[in-house]
């Protein structure tokens, strides 16, 4: 994700993976989402499934079982 906004050659990297992964008819989770601008970039690329501190700060598995 680092690089995202400013590095043309992450952003095309991630949309080949995207591209790929559609042809396969498989699901992209993308991770270490932290700001709005990178979720709206991702959704561009077609990314729709995303996680990370923008939605949440990590949680421990045993609080996260305790829900």
């Amino acid at each position: 994700m680092r690089g995202l906004e400013t590095n043309a050659n992450c952003k095309e990297i991630i949309s080949s993976i995207t591209e790929l992964a559609e042809n396969l008819k498989l699901q992209v989770l993308v991770e270490y989402v932290e700001t709005e601008d990178q979720k709206n970039l991702l959704h561009e690329i077609g990314c729709d499934h995303d996680q990370g501190y923008l939605f949440s700060p990590a949680v421990p598995l045993k609080a996260e079982a305790n829900k």
